[in-house]
């Protein structure tokens, strides 16, 4: 995945956890090509050494859409 173009970009939804003022660490990750997996998004993003990412908690992923939003247990993933 490294060698794509893929697009990231820090992602703040609204969510109970937000309105209740506990920091959401997510981001959202565009351009991906379709036979990536769930999994291997949460290997390279808990990888630091490729991603700078942390440990994920979870990821969504839309295939129609070519995106995914990956979820950090802790904000200094991001």
């Amino acid at each position: 995945m490294n060698k794509l173009e893929i697009q990231i970009e820090e992602h703040n939804p609204q969510s109970d956890d937000s309105e209740r003022g506990n920091k959401v660490s997510a981001i959202l990750v565009t351009h991906l090509p379709t036979n990536v997996t769930d999994e291997q998004l949460e290997l390279f993003f808990e990888n630091s050494k490729k991603s700078g990412g942390g440990e994920v908690e979870r990821v969504d992923y839309d295939r129609d859409t070519k995106s995914a939003v990956v979820w950090f247990k802790d904000a200094e993933g991001l």
